[in-house]
Parts: C-alpha cells; structure tokens; sequence
C-alpha cells in the first residue's frame, strides 16, 4: 500500500506561521525605523532558542507518534511557537517603548483578522466553484479577491473608524492637489 501524500494539516499550519509573521511586519519596522533593532536583539536570540528546541522536540515527539509526516508537523508547530513568542514580543515592545500606547489594539486587529479569515474559509467550504479552464480559475479568483478584500476593509473601516477617516482625508487631499 503506498503511502498518503495528502497531509490536511500542512496547509493550516503554513496559513499560521504566515499570519504571525505577517502580523508582527509593521512592529519590526517600527523598531527598525526607531533604531531599537540593537536594543531587541536578544529576543532574537531567544526566539531562535525557542524555535530550535521546541521544533527538535515536537519533530521527535509527532515522528514517533505519526511517523515521517508528523517529524514535519513537529518542526512547523516549533517553529509557530516561536513566532508566536516573538510576535507577541515585538508587538508589545514596539507599541509600549517606541509608540508609547497599549498594544491592545494591535492584537484587537490581529484577532479580528484571524477570525474574519476562518470565518471566510469555512463559509467558501461551502460553495461549490465549477472550474473547468484557465478563464473560470481566473474570474472565480476575481471575483473572490475583489470579495475578501472588500470585506476585510469594510470591517477594519468599521472597527479602525479614526485610521479610516484620517486615511481618507489623505487621499481626498493628494487627489486635489
């Protein structure tokens, strides 16, 4: 019997060490920007120590339990849990030392996201697009697109109302000049 290429969890696991990733972006260069980057450079240090025990670790515990696919599984669940630490790390360091504000609303927006995308992914779970040339891949794509991201703004507008106003009365003013 040969054995199962389809691994469901791979997909999900990617999905989150992106998000953290991405969810940490504008922190990092506020901390860049600010030249703090010497100040934070242990924390670097310990998000890799993290990231090489606990992924040794989860590898050697998930192979054994689940062989060859579950050593991959354990080393991506290291490495999410370190990028959750420095995540979490660098939003509040960033927001309390360099922007002197709560990081509250930071990891506001980050929940919000995350739950607008898993609400997203479980509603497409449920439509059925019929795909059956390059031309419909695209225009499902498309419009699709055009949907999520439609909806991820008209949320963020709804819950960031004084960042959308000052956003728009930017634009209004470089489009006059």
């Amino acid at each position: 019997m040969d054995m199962n290429y389809i691994f469901p969890l791979l997909p999900v696991l990617y999905i989150v060490m992106e998000y953290l990733m991405v969810g940490r972006e504008a922190m990092m260069r506020t901390i860049e920007v600010a030249g703090h980057f010497k100040k934070t450079r242990i924390r670097t240090l310990i998000e890799l120590i993290i990231n090489v025990v606990s992924s040794l670790v989860l590898m050697l515990y998930f192979s054994h339990k689940l062989g060859a696919v579950g050593g991959l599984y354990g080393v991506l669940a290291g490495t999410i849990i370190s990028l959750l630490y420095r995540t979490i790390d660098i939003n509040i360091y960033a927001n309390k030392n360099i922007l002197h504000r709560s990081a509250f609303k930071t990891f506001g927006v980050m929940l919000i996201n995350a739950a607008l995308f898993v609400l997203i992914a479980l509603g497409f779970r449920s439509v059925s697009l019929s795909i059956g040339n390059y031309a419909q891949f695209i225009g499902h794509g498309c419009w699709v697109t055009v949907a999520v991201v439609g909806l991820f703004l008209l949320i963020q507008s709804i819950v960031n109302k004084k960042e959308c106003a000052y956003l728009l009365s930017y634009v209004k003013a470089k489009l006059h000049k």
